[in-house]
């Protein structure tokens, strides 16, 4: 019973933490320094200029998972232009959300655990919104691709990447469609995937709530003797989460490098 335990534990922050937690911060630190660079070759307003449709995707899956978990919206924008930080004696500091691109702002009843969980998949929501919007897009844009990937989603445990290549490869998608999805990708990648510090602070309020459940009924239903389901129910959605935000990585990697190529001619 011990070792089974401990190795369902293992499984369970392997598979559940490690893993989206990694690739969470992975993707917030690229893109946090792409806008950084952005912002420093242009201006503050160049990231809403190249990263709007991101911008509006991240602060609209806030307000929709907000929403659904029973939280008060007290104030939203989609997307804003950002205010200059310069103040005098005569000019107050401007609101933190004048600095910022967008922003929704709800309260939530401490007392209700379903509301507090619910931090945790708010704070984190425009990682996922903005990964599904870029399979959305692929699924209108070009199929292919989109044949590709869910095709690797079929059996996480043991990735097909022949498969996956004859799925990329065969039909011949127009030239201008491809385009259009990459112009849209980089967009979406430079404006949404940036966690803010609020949003990393209002996640883990929910996390701790989380994680005991977790814990909770990783040990009942191991105590008991069924947690084979559980266990491998898991492993599946840490390998789906690893392929899929995997290639949301990729993207913003990609919009990081051009990014900082038009960065060195720029300042050159």
């Amino acid at each position: 019973m011990g070792h089974e335990l401990i190795s369902n534990f293992m499984a369970v922050g392997l598979y559940l933490f490690v893993i989206p937690a990694a690739l969470i911060f992975g993707l917030t630190l690229v893109n946090r320094n792409t806008k950084r660079l952005l912002a420093t070759a242009f201006s503050m307003n160049s990231q809403v200029y190249f990263g709007f449709i991101g911008i509006f995707l991240h602060e609209f899956s806030h307000y929709l998972v907000a929403k659904l978990f029973g939280h008060k919206i007290v104030a939203v924008r989609f997307l804003k232009l950002p205010k200059s930080e310069k103040h005098t004696a005569y000019q107050p500091e401007v609101d933190s959300r004048d600095r910022a691109l967008g922003y929704v702002n709800h309260t939530w009843n401490q007392r209700n655990i379903y509301q507090v969980l619910g931090n945790l998949f708010i704070g984190i929501a425009p990682i996922f919104g903005c990964t599904l919007a870029l399979l959305g897009f692929a699924r209108l844009l070009v199929p292919s691709l989109f044949n590709a990937m869910t095709s690797l989603l079929q059996s996480p445990a043991s990735l097909d990447w022949s498969l996956f290549f004859m799925n990329l490869t065969v039909s011949n998608q127009s030239f201008w469609l491809w385009l259009l999805f990459i112009v849209i990708s980089l967009n979406i990648s430079i404006g949404g995937f940036d966690l803010s510090r609020a949003d990393l602070n209002n996640s883990w309020q929910g996390f701790i709530s989380f994680t005991v459940l977790i814990v909770l009924v990783t040990l009942l239903l191991t105590f008991v003797g069924v947690s084979t389901w559980w266990i491998k129910l898991i492993t599946q959605f840490g390998l789906i989460i690893l392929i899929v935000l995997g290639y949301s990585l990729v993207i913003s990697l990609i919009a990081h490098g051009l990014v900082r190529l038009v960065y060195y001619f720029k300042i050159k």
